[in-house]
C-alpha cells in the first residue's frame, strides 16, 4: 500500500501555492480516509477549507487524522463506516449476516 505523508502533502501544497480556501462552506465526504489516497485527499480538502467527513472502518485512525486536521486549522469529523453493500453481507459472499 502506498502511504502519503506530510512530505507528499507539502509537495502538493507547494505546487498549489498558498492556501486558497476555495472550498469554504462546502462539505466533503471521504471514504477510505484512514489510509493512502483517502487520507491524502482528506488533508487536501481540509486545507482548502472544506469540512471533511472522514469515513472508514478504522475509527481510531480517523480520530487521529481528525485531530491532525484540527491542529492545522481545519475541520474534520470521523465516522465509522463500512461501505460493503448490504446485499453482499449474506453467507453466499462469505460475510456474516448483519
Amino acid at each position: 500500500m502506498i502511504e502519503f505523508g506530510d512530505s507528499e502533502l507539502a509537495a502538493f501544497a507547494e505546487l498549489q501555492g498558498p492556501k486558497r480556501q476555495r472550498l469554504i462552506g462546502q462539505v466533503a465526504v471521504v471514504t477510505g480516509a484512514s489510509h493512502g489516497l483517502g487520507q491524502f485527499f482528506a488533508k487536501v480538502l481540509a486545507r482548502e477549507g472544506a469540512h471533511v467527513v472522514l469515513a472508514a472502518r478504522s475509527q481510531s485512525v480517523l480520530k487521529e487524522l481528525a485531530d491532525e486536521i484540527a491542529d492545522s486549522g481545519g475541520r474534520a469529523y470521523p465516522v465509522g463506516l463500512d461501505v460493503i453493500p448490504a446485499a453482499r453481507t449474506d453467507d453466499s459472499w462469505g460475510f456474516p449476516n448483519r
